[in-house]
């Protein structure tokens, strides 16, 4: 709970990088807690492009291509729709692949409803598989000399992403991503906070040395009045 916290209100002291970590020593009185000392160590475990890049196993990567604007529609119930508009040089981008992640393990594609970029670049393989508490679908196109290219003729140019899934809900948190190398990344995703956290919270007795941790993955999403934080899942190691 003091993890929790202090990530809702994005305690001063918090990582800002990705595996990073913060450790707050004797948080609380020993008499408080089984007359134990408690530290809690607070990690951020990945952020949104750190996320899509271990999603797709790319070892590394940068931020967005410059030239990419991707935006997604807010999902209608059992349909997601996703933008992406290039817009400058006379360079071409080419895409490797294009998806999205959805929160929770309901969700499943509606076969052949895939439209927009899609029907013009026809030559695709998919893919969907559950991934750290979700969903994922992924639209690739690889190497493939036919994957949709972007820039050149015309300069100024947009297609679309649409696929239904059910069940007919909206989720509650998602990622859309555009992929064209590990230095073309572009991603959007539900409000601005997009973070996945460990909290790892250390009893020990000052007695006899001997230690209990519980661990707790997490995430935070959203933005102001909406933010919010999911437990997903949660551990104790009665140590020694």
């Amino acid at each position: 709970e003091f993890g929790i916290d202090k990530i809702l209100k994005s305690d001063i002291l918090l990582p800002t990088e990705v595996d990073g970590s913060y450790t707050y020593f004797d948080i609380t009185d020993p008499e408080l807690i089984n007359k134990k000392e408690v530290d809690v160590t607070v990690v951020l475990e990945a952020d949104r492009l750190e996320f899509v890049a271990e999603l797709l196993d790319i070892t590394y990567a940068t931020t967005s291509h410059t030239d990419w604007q991707l935006v997604e529609h807010d999902p209608e119930p059992g349909v997601y729709y996703l933008d992406l508009e290039y817009v400058g040089s006379s360079s071409k981008v080419r895409i490797e692949d294009m998806g999205a992640w959805f929160y929770g393990s309901q969700w499943e594609y509606v076969e052949d409803s895939v439209s927009g970029i899609t029907d013009s670049f026809p030559d695709f393989t998919f893919d969907s598989f559950p991934y750290l508490g979700g969903v994922a679908f992924i639209w690739r196109w690889e190497n493939n000399p036919t994957r949709p290219a972007f820039g050149s003729v015309p300069d100024h140019y947009t297609d679309f992403l649409r696929f239904e899934f059910t069940p007919m809900d909206i989720p509650s948190l998602y990622v859309g991503w555009s992929e064209g190398g590990p230095s073309a990344i572009g991603i959007a995703t539900t409000g601005i906070v997009f973070e996945f956290w460990q909290i790892r919270a250390t009893a020990t007795d000052p007695i006899t040395g001997g230690e209990t941790e519980i661990v707790v993955y997490l995430n935070r999403m959203g933005e102001g009045e909406d933010e919010e934080i999911d437990i997903w899942s949660w551990e104790i190691d009665p140590g020694s």
